[in-house]
């Protein structure tokens, strides 16, 4: 194999593992993504329900007719 052949290969390898990276790299960040969500939906079910007692507390109760 001449040197422009070994060029060529290590310039491929290169490229193919660049992209390995990058592709690993997005995954992470869509990973995050998924997981901050994840965070944020646990914190409006808690303020939700939170809401939700404090709603059923001050709620006006229906009296009996005397």
């Amino acid at each position: 194999m001449t040197i422009w052949g070994w060029a060529g290969v290590a310039g491929a390898a290169l490229l193919f593992f660049w992209g390995v990276g990058a592709y690993n790299r997005l995954m992470a960040l869509r990973n995050a993504i998924g997981d901050a969500f994840a965070q944020l939906d646990t914190h409006l079910k808690a303020r939700s329900e939170a809401c939700d007692k404090l709603l059923a507390a001050v709620a006006p109760r229906p009296t009996a007719a005397a």
